[in-house]
Protein backbone atom coordinates (compact mmCIF):
# COMPACT_ATOMS: atom_id res chain seq x y z
CA UNK A 1 0.00 0.00 0.00
CA UNK A 2 2.47 2.32 0.54
CA UNK A 3 4.63 1.45 -2.26
CA UNK A 4 1.26 2.27 -3.92
CA UNK A 5 0.77 5.31 -2.79
CA UNK A 6 4.63 6.56 -3.48
CA UNK A 7 4.39 5.60 -6.96
CA UNK A 8 0.78 7.71 -6.94
CA UNK A 9 2.91 10.79 -5.82
CA UNK A 10 5.51 10.60 -7.78
CA UNK A 11 3.53 10.36 -11.00
CA UNK A 12 1.04 12.95 -9.70
CA UNK A 13 4.25 15.16 -9.09
CA UNK A 14 5.30 15.10 -12.76
CA UNK A 15 2.40 15.19 -14.31
CA UNK A 16 1.15 18.46 -11.85
CA UNK A 17 4.66 19.84 -11.82
CA UNK A 18 4.61 23.58 -12.41
CA UNK A 19 6.70 24.94 -15.66
CA UNK A 20 9.09 27.48 -14.03
CA UNK A 21 8.43 30.58 -17.38
CA UNK A 22 10.76 33.01 -16.11
CA UNK A 23 13.72 30.22 -16.18
CA UNK A 24 13.03 28.87 -19.57
CA UNK A 25 13.29 32.12 -20.80
CA UNK A 26 16.87 31.83 -19.93
CA UNK A 27 17.46 28.56 -21.84
CA UNK A 28 20.33 30.09 -24.72
CA UNK A 29 18.64 27.93 -27.48
CA UNK A 30 14.65 30.08 -26.27
CA UNK A 31 16.70 33.16 -27.12
CA UNK A 32 18.57 32.47 -30.17
CA UNK A 33 15.63 31.21 -31.65
CA UNK A 34 13.39 34.10 -30.41
CA UNK A 35 16.19 36.61 -32.54
CA UNK A 36 15.65 34.46 -35.09
CA UNK A 37 11.86 34.69 -35.23
CA UNK A 38 12.15 38.34 -34.46
CA UNK A 39 14.42 39.28 -37.11
CA UNK A 40 12.23 37.43 -39.47
CA UNK A 41 9.15 39.16 -38.30
CA UNK A 42 10.93 42.68 -38.63
CA UNK A 43 11.98 41.55 -41.87
CA UNK A 44 8.16 40.79 -42.77
CA UNK A 45 7.39 44.40 -41.66
CA UNK A 46 10.11 46.00 -43.27
CA UNK A 47 9.08 44.27 -46.71
CA UNK A 48 13.07 43.31 -46.41
CA UNK A 49 11.61 39.56 -46.26
CA UNK A 50 8.68 40.37 -48.96
CA UNK A 51 6.96 37.33 -50.05
CA UNK A 52 5.45 36.58 -53.39
CA UNK A 53 1.78 36.71 -54.14
CA UNK A 54 1.98 34.89 -57.45
CA UNK A 55 3.31 31.45 -55.89
CA UNK A 56 0.53 29.12 -55.54
CA UNK A 57 0.79 26.56 -52.77
CA UNK A 58 0.73 23.72 -55.49
CA UNK A 59 4.26 25.36 -56.24
CA UNK A 60 5.26 24.94 -52.96
CA UNK A 61 4.56 21.50 -52.77
CA UNK A 62 5.94 20.74 -55.67
CA UNK A 63 9.32 22.13 -54.62
CA UNK A 64 9.72 20.92 -50.92
CA UNK A 65 13.61 20.83 -50.89
CA UNK A 66 15.28 24.21 -49.51
CA UNK A 67 17.23 24.68 -52.57
CA UNK A 68 13.94 24.39 -55.00
CA UNK A 69 11.87 27.06 -52.84
CA UNK A 70 14.79 29.57 -52.67
CA UNK A 71 14.79 29.30 -56.69
CA UNK A 72 11.69 29.43 -56.68
CA UNK A 73 11.18 32.60 -54.32
CA UNK A 74 13.92 34.46 -56.38
CA UNK A 75 12.55 33.16 -59.89
CA UNK A 76 8.55 34.93 -58.28
CA UNK A 77 11.03 38.17 -57.39
CA UNK A 78 12.07 37.75 -53.74
CA UNK A 79 15.07 39.46 -53.13
CA UNK A 80 16.28 38.00 -50.05
CA UNK A 81 14.85 34.80 -50.71
CA UNK A 82 17.93 32.46 -49.62
CA UNK A 83 18.67 35.06 -46.30
CA UNK A 84 14.97 34.02 -45.27
CA UNK A 85 14.66 30.44 -45.46
CA UNK A 86 18.08 29.95 -43.62
CA UNK A 87 16.21 32.03 -41.11
CA UNK A 88 13.56 29.86 -41.32
CA UNK A 89 15.57 27.06 -41.21
CA UNK A 90 17.63 28.39 -38.26
CA UNK A 91 14.72 29.21 -35.95
CA UNK A 92 12.99 25.97 -36.65
CA UNK A 93 16.03 24.23 -36.06
CA UNK A 94 16.72 25.71 -32.89
CA UNK A 95 13.00 25.03 -31.56
CA UNK A 96 13.44 21.36 -32.31
CA UNK A 97 16.21 21.46 -30.05
CA UNK A 98 14.37 23.46 -27.64
CA UNK A 99 12.05 20.96 -27.33
CA UNK A 100 14.04 18.40 -27.35
CA UNK A 101 16.24 19.67 -24.29
CA UNK A 102 12.90 20.28 -22.39
CA UNK A 103 10.46 17.47 -22.56
CA UNK A 104 8.67 18.22 -19.74
CA UNK A 105 6.92 20.82 -22.82
CA UNK A 106 5.32 17.82 -24.64
CA UNK A 107 3.93 16.35 -21.57
CA UNK A 108 1.19 19.46 -21.14
CA UNK A 109 -2.14 18.86 -22.91
CA UNK A 110 -2.16 20.90 -25.92
CA UNK A 111 -3.86 23.63 -24.68
CA UNK A 112 -1.23 24.22 -21.76
CA UNK A 113 1.65 23.64 -24.16
CA UNK A 114 0.30 26.26 -26.14
CA UNK A 115 -0.63 28.89 -23.70
CA UNK A 116 2.90 28.51 -21.95
CA UNK A 117 5.05 28.69 -25.93
CA UNK A 118 3.05 31.66 -26.02
CA UNK A 119 4.47 32.83 -22.70
CA UNK A 120 7.99 32.59 -23.56
CA UNK A 121 8.00 33.82 -26.96
CA UNK A 122 5.63 36.96 -25.15
CA UNK A 123 8.07 40.10 -24.86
Amino acid sequence: MKILLNVILAFSFVLFQEIDIKELKKDPVLIECRKAQKELIDGMITKKYQLPKNISREQIRNNRSKASLIKLYKDAGMKNAEEYFNLQEKSTTLMISFLKKHPELKKLDPAKRKETLKALFKG
